[in-house]
């Protein structure tokens, strides 16, 4: 489980840098919600929401304006 959170890490650390500094804000802005939408989606499936339906419609109650 840590050498896959490790993993993970390396490859996203990159990523969000170069979004913050390399993307104009519109375009981070963006980044940013995609960002919070994936992780309402994990957090639904470890919060035992069980349908996929039922995930999408949590991550879009949460979608940040």
């Amino acid at each position: 489980m840590l050498k896959q959170r490790l993993i993970t890490a390396l490859i996203l650390a990159p990523c969000a840098l170069a979004g913050l500094f390399f993307l104009s804000f519109d375009l981070f802005k963006l980044f940013t919600c995609v960002i919070v939408l994936f992780a309402a989606w994990e957090w639904a499936d470890l919060s035992g929401v069980p349908s996929a339906s039922a995930r999408v419609a949590y991550s879009s109650l949460l979608q940040p304006v």
